[in-house]
């Protein structure tokens, strides 16, 4: 650093005199002398401290304005100028290395994590770095070189330090990449030969071609020959078992499988220990003599549901196909030609005998009778097999009718529906019309369908009393069509289904009732006031308890006193004969002639509980005043008939040669034993006989009275059938005259016109009457 000059005293020199001492010259020069001195040391003292101040000044600017700033500033200047930029430009020399040093080093290390993140190249990870140290030291050069120089070193040393790191990122990449790659070949390639081995058509040549590709792939990707080797064989091990189970699962035929056992046997599962191919052999004979034993029952199964079509129709289900050779596959010898000969033996007898769902009862007894001869003619023989196979026969064809007559007893229209397929595809297709609200189309259905089962059902003999026309699944079906019907146009959809049916209605609601329908619907079905067809709907979501609140307490007791008192007549004609059933169904009325009571009492259309009970019965069971009780006769007439009519035309028949001509059975009982003669049985129905309501409820029942114990006589007649046939017995000459007055008296009464003209006995008590009787009629 340059020195400042040194301050002298300034003048001119004189001349002096020589040798001339002068004292106080002398001092004043030696107290200059010292002035000078120790002013030279002030000023040093001076410039030292105000150049160390001026470096702190320039040291502080540094601080301040940070090194690159002051250095870039100063240099904008043309350099430094005195000790404090001088001093500044030396502080941020040395500064500026470290702080463009540093942040190099935060670049780098961004580089090399965006380089991770990226999968950055190791030439392009080195080229960014080059990009850094280049720009870093650039920034410095142009101010200080040396500083530049000092700094590229020290950026050098960390550039190696971050690119030996990333490359051995980059390197693990490499390495996880490449295994990666090898697996994900292994991965799909094997799951590929795994599942082509339960692939149609795939065999294990054509597994080992594909396992002997991979190999050579892997290989050439760098797994080594033996390693690949290793990998692969463990897939094409389970890939050949695989494909094993798959070809022997997938084979038409047992003896197919068979084969397959015997050359899986033969040759052992590659990879597999002894004891492997033993387990995997018995595996599969296990599965084999499992679905051999499957196979068995449903062939079986098959046979048994197949016999017992071709005995009920004459013709096997639908689907059947009797397979020979399958049979011979899954049965030992013995057992297949006994099935093959059960099956022929089916279809021959179908063939002579016809089918039993049409069967009446005397070919059903005449054909026992048969198989019963031919069992005792093979039987005298004393062959085995003649006799196993006669005994087999009549054993089969005893079952067939015990289940067909099971299934009759059952469900007779359900029986008709699974053996008549026309039957079957009515059936079906009413359900349909129900579904889609075509009631019309629905109702002509029932029609046909009852025309086609009561003829089924009276080849086959089924007492009137179990017939039913819609099978017990259907009528549950109908009962939630109709339960589902809104209640705004449920009572026109009961008008157009009652009046469509006809005089099959009353059955129609009656199978609706054993499946279910609410009472309230059943009467709303009966009941002809379209009103009290709603108000009946309408309650039956409603419970008694419900109806009375708010009414009288005693208004329930009340009611029923009413009931009791309107319904005595109609209890003992309505149940007698009946047994549960007519005691259920009777109870079901009164309930629900109770709730309409007891809300029309509510509503205030009535004011007591007489007139309630009164316009329930009228608008519910109108019938009820169309009881008959009679010695020979208790009954309820239905509202389409007179009641005296029917009661003068019953009492008609109640004669000894009327009913002569009848078909009555005589009477046989425990309670008589010895009574059998024919003419005490007529004897006896024509003085304590009695008719009650048939099942049905159209008609009349005729039945002994013996003890107290009403027995069914078996003679029943409808309604609508009455009049005339007491017309025919009594115009065809089978009564004898003296019978016929009172008798021709009734039928008058009765509203039946004689076919022939009638004469009067002169004699006759009754003569005039009967004479009047005739012409008011005439």
């Amino acid at each position: 650093m340059a020195q400042l000059p040194r301050y002298q005293r300034l003048g001119l020199q004189t001349r002096q005199p020589g040798n001339i001492d002068f004292a106080d010259t002398r001092e004043q020069a030696r107290y200059a002398q010292t002035l000078s001195q120790q002013l030279d040391r002030m000023s040093e003292f001076a410039f030292k401290k105000s150049a160390e101040m001026a470096v702190e000044r320039g040291q502080e600017r540094v601080r301040e304005e940070g090194a690159l700033p002051t250095l870039e500033a100063i240099e904008a200047k043309g350099g430094p100028r005195g000790i404090a930029e001088k001093a500044a430009v030396e502080a941020a020399n040395r500064i500026a290395v470290v702080e463009i040093e540093t942040l190099a080093i935060a670049d780098m290390q961004k580089l090399t994590v965006e380089a991770d993140k990226n999968n950055m190249s190791m030439s392009a990870y080195q080229s960014a770095m080059l990009d850094i140290n280049d720009g870093y030291k650039a920034s410095l050069e142009m101010v200080d070189p040396v500083a530049a120089g000092v700094l590229g070193a020290r950026l050098q040393g960390n550039t190696i330090k971050y690119e030996t790191r990333y490359s051995e990122v980059v390197t693990q990449k490499a390495k996880a990449a490449w295994a990666k790659s090898v697996n994900e070949m292994f991965t799909t390639r094997g799951q590929a030969i795994l599942e082509d081995a339960t692939m149609p058509g795939v065999t294990e040549e054509m597994l080992q071609e594909d396992a002997n590709k991979l190999i050579e792939d892997a290989v050439v990707k760098g797994v080594g020959r033996k390693e690949a080797q290793k990998d692969v064989d463990i897939i094409l091990k389970k890939a050949i078992k695989q494909n094993r189970f798959y070809v022997f699962d997938s084979a038409s035929d047992f003896a197919t499988k068979q084969a397959l056992l015997e050359r899986y046997a033969e040759n052992p599962l590659p990879g597999y220990s002894y004891e492997g191919n033993r387990s995997f052999l018995r595996q599969l004979q296990g599965s084999f003599q499992s679905q051999v034993g499957q196979a068995q029952k449903v062939a079986t199964s098959d046979l048994i549901a197949a016999q017992t079509a071709m005995e009920l129709t004459g013709e096997p289900p639908s689907g059947f196909k009797f397979d020979e050779a399958s049979i011979n596959d899954i049965f030992p010898p013995e057992q297949a030609e006994e099935y093959i000969d059960s099956w022929n033996n089916s279809v021959e007898d179908a063939e002579n005998r016809g089918a039993l769902a049409s069967m009446s009862g005397n070919n059903v007894d005449a054909i026992t009778i048969e198989l019963e001869a031919e069992e005792r003619n093979a039987r005298d023989g004393g062959d085995p097999a003649e006799i196993t196979l006669a005994v087999n026969r009549k054993v089969a064809w005893l079952e067939s009718v015990a289940n067909r007559n099971e299934q009759i007893n059952k469900d007779p229209a359900g029986f008709v529906a699974a053996t008549n397929e026309s039957a079957g595809k009515i059936v079906n297709n009413i359900m349909d019309q129900f579904s889609r609200g075509n009631v019309n189309e629905a109702v002509d259905g029932l029609l046909l369908l009852r025309t086609i089962v009561d003829g089924q059902h009276e080849e086959l003999g089924v007492p009137a009393n179990m017939r039913n026309v819609m099978p017990n699944q259907m009528a549950a079906q109908v009962v939630n069509v109709i339960q589902n019907i809104p209640s705004d146009v449920a009572s026109q959809a009961f008008e157009a289904i009652t009046q469509q049916l006809g005089d099959y209605s009353p059955r129609f609601i009656e199978e609706l009732r054993r499946q279910g329908l609410k009472p309230e619907y059943i009467q709303a079905m009966y009941a002809s006031n379209p009103a009290v067809k709603k108000e009946l709907i309408d309650v039956s979501v409603m419970k008694v308890d419900d109806i009375l609140d708010g009414l009288p307490g005693t208004t329930k007791s009340d009611v029923e006193d009413a009931m009791v008192i309107e319904l005595e007549k109609y209890r003992t004609a309505y149940l007698s004969g009946g047994g549960n059933e007519a005691n259920k169904i009777f109870n079901q009325q009164i309930e629900t002639v109770q709730k309409i009571a007891i809300s029309r009492l509510k509503d205030g259309t009535v004011g007591t509980p007489a007139e309630a009970v009164g316009s329930a019965l009228n608008d519910l069971i109108p019938e009820y005043q169309q009881s008959v009780v009679e010695p020979n006769g208790v009954y309820v007439v239905p509202m389409a008939f007179n009641p005296q009519t029917i009661r003068y035309n019953a009492g008609m028949l109640m004669d000894e040669m009327a009913l002569s001509q009848l078909g009555i059975e005589p009477l046989e009982s425990s309670l008589v034993p010895d009574f059998v003669d024919e003419a005490v049985s007529l004897a006896s129905l024509s003085s304590t006989g009695r008719f009650l309501n048939n099942s049905t409820g159209d008609g009349l029942s005729l039945h002994y009275v013996i003890n107290g114990v009403e027995l069914p006589a078996g003679f029943e007649v409808k309604f609508s059938e009455l009049p005339s046939l007491v017309s025919r017995l009594y115009s065809g000459g089978a009564i004898s005259e003296e019978a016929a007055g009172f008798r021709r008296e009734g039928l008058i009464q009765a509203g039946i016109e004689p076919k022939e003209v009638v004469e009067i006995d002169p004699n006759n008590p009754y003569a005039s009457d009967i004479q009047r009787l005739v012409e008011e009629n005439q």
